[in-house]
């Protein structure tokens, strides 16, 4: 039934503002030189310069000095975006964005923002999306913003694991051990290096939880009986009623589920679909952490026994003539303080059944938590959940299920209050 309520949905109507608008978003139809699009709005395609500004002011009058009431921002890997333009006067679009309507000029846009615009037909479903995720083809994948802190956590996680196999485990006559005990320990540092690219990835590159967008036009209420309800709040950026416990993200802007926090490391949000991948990764972190400074000591005690010089004197050799493996060592000893307080910071979170972001912001420190079970049932309930049930569904699948032929905002879905109750 939803599914044919989101086909047949109509292009929305717009002549009534919206109460948080403010008494200056809506241009006057009949002003002069204003053409009214908003029976059948025009789809114009932003393309972003990678190198240049990373985003698009969008401002309350067709006025360069006007006030910004929000921006466009730019995706991941220069990502192109779809507007539709409801209004237009001269090279000033009328655009809907991140809650506000706002003014946009398309003709000056390249030379003070570095983007192209140009009227589009064919519209990708990716660059429809108003998020700043970048959406793989199909939306096998979903990448956060934070691009560079992911690939930082793939660094510092690939970097000491390539040192200890390349240099502390190069051979078994250099390491000071058997064949058979080198073997094994090269096979091991495999096992928890793929299982933790594995998690990150994953983590990383699957939907979140993300809540689309409802329409422009839509009128979002809270259901009957939950005006007063503390957990269930409207968004007025995605135009929705948030269900409980879940929030708006700024850095991917986008509404979502059971949200955690935001993870820069991850570049992406922790939250209802990805979060039993991320506490895995935090625990396979800290093993392979563990592995590899156990073997470089082990690396060390060996060398040691089979030396003849003073303690001093092989601590200067040592040095000398090992300085990779040392290294690594350093380290992955280096990152292990941080990783293990997020692990125990998350360990105590499933013990008192809490978000960060409840956390943070003290939601039960005056008020009693309806999640909490107590301690023992909480763990339970939290590996149960992380090891035993299966991901729930991602609510972006009707983006790419059907034809993006009506490029009406309501064609990709949207969150009704009897979905909130």
């Amino acid at each position: 039934m939803r599914e044919q309520e989101l086909t047949t949905t109509s292009a929305p109507q717009l002549d009534t503002p919206r109460p948080d608008d403010d008494d200056n978003d809506d241009e006057s139809d009949g002003g002069t030189g204003v053409e009214d699009m908003t029976s059948q709005p025009v789809s114009y395609r932003f393309v972003p310069a990678r190198l240049r500004r990373r985003h698009v002011p969008v401002r309350q009058e067709p006025d360069s000095t006007s006030r910004c009431v929000a921006s466009i921002q730019s995706k991941p890997f220069g990502q192109a975006r779809v507007v539709n333009a409801y209004k237009r006067r001269g090279g000033w679009l009328w655009v809907w964005w991140d809650g506000r309507f706002g003014w946009v000029d398309s003709t000056r846009i390249y030379e003070t923002c570095g983007w192209r615009c140009s009227p589009t037909t064919n519209v990708d479903p990716r660059e429809a999306w108003p998020g700043d995720n970048y959406l793989g083809r199909k939306g096998r994948f979903v990448l956060g913003p934070d691009t560079s802190g992911f690939a930082a956590t793939n660094a510092m996680t690939t970097i000491p694991t390539l040192v200890v196999w390349c240099a502390t485990l190069k051979s078994s006559d250099d390491f000071g051990c058997s064949y058979d005990t080198w073997l094994i320990m090269r096979c091991l540092l495999v096992m928890i290096y793929g299982t933790c690219m594995y998690l990150l990835w994953r983590a990383a590159l699957m939907d979140p939880g993300v809540i689309p967008r409802n329409p422009p036009d839509a009128k979002p209420s809270l259901p009957p009986g939950c005006e007063d309800a503390p957990d269930l709040k409207i968004c007025h950026t995605c135009n929705l009623v948030r269900p409980a416990r879940s929030k708006h993200c700024g850095s991917c802007n986008n509404c979502v589920e059971l949200f955690d926090h935001h993870c820069p490391w991850l570049g992406t949000c922790v939250a209802k679909r990805n979060y039993a991948y991320f506490a895995l990764f935090l625990n396979c972190e800290v093993l392979l952490i563990v592995y590899v400074v156990c073997i470089t000591t082990f690396r060390m005690v060996l060398a040691f026994k089979a030396s003849e010089l003073p303690a001093t004197a092989f601590e200067i050799e040592e040095v000398q003539t090992a300085p990779w493996p040392l290294g690594a060592a350093a380290v992955a000893a280096g990152l292990a303080f941080p990783v293990v307080s997020l692990l125990c910071f998350h360990l105590r979170l499933a013990a008192i059944s809490q978000t960060t972001n409840e956390s943070v912001r003290g939601v039960y420190r005056h008020a009693i938590n309806s999640n909490d079970k107590g301690c023992r049932r909480n763990c339970y309930n939290s590996i149960y959940a992380t090891l035993r049930e299966a991901t729930p569904p991602s609510r972006l699948e009707p983006l790419f299920a059907r034809p993006c032929a009506d490029q009406s905002w309501g064609a990709y879905g949207a969150v009704r209050s009897d979905d909130v109750a």
